[in-house]
């Protein structure tokens, strides 16, 4: 039988803790010098990503979203829109997220509120994070779409 992560929403999170699949803090002594400097990166900064465009009516919006990923393997994003009539809106959304592989290309994240999405880590730096969305495990599902890419920014950078 095999277990889909979309029927079973904690799934990764689960075997993330009971297998060990991931690790979110750097005083781990077995954690090689790759895994350390990723979660350092990672951890480090908070991602900024800033969005301009169109609504299906034609209205334009400005959208900045603002990531935040604790070494507790918990997170938050802040998400500020603003379309060109309205007052601006905030919200804030919380996660928990684990590296899902063991050179930590991809993490899940399960966001209050919507479910699972993956990331898969295409740059890392101290100063941008490069990654492509989806909604499954893109190690077992490669040609999955929707994707979506984000180049995010660091704040501090």
């Amino acid at each position: 039988m095999r277990l889909r992560t979309r029927e079973y929403p904690n799934l990764c999170l689960l075997l993330a803790v009971m297998g060990g699949l991931a690790s979110c803090d750097t005083r781990a002594s077995y954690l090689e010098d790759d895994q350390i400097r990723i979660l350092s990166l990672l951890t480090a900064h908070e991602w900024v990503d800033n969005q301009v465009g169109n609504l299906p009516n034609g209205t334009m919006y400005i959208s900045t979203s603002t990531w935040k990923f604790n070494s507790n393997c918990k997170g938050s994003y802040v998400i500020q829109a603003q379309t060109n009539d309205d007052e601006p809106i905030l919200a804030v959304i919380y996660f928990d997220w684990a590296f899902t592989t063991p050179n930590y290309a991809v993490i899940c994240l399960y966001l209050q509120g919507s479910g699972e999405q993956y990331w898969l880590i295409n740059e890392l730096t101290s100063s941008v994070l490069d990654v492509t969305v989806t909604q499954h495990d893109p190690v077992y599902y490669p040609n999955q779409y929707p994707k979506v890419h984000h180049r995010f920014q660091a704040v501090d950078a």
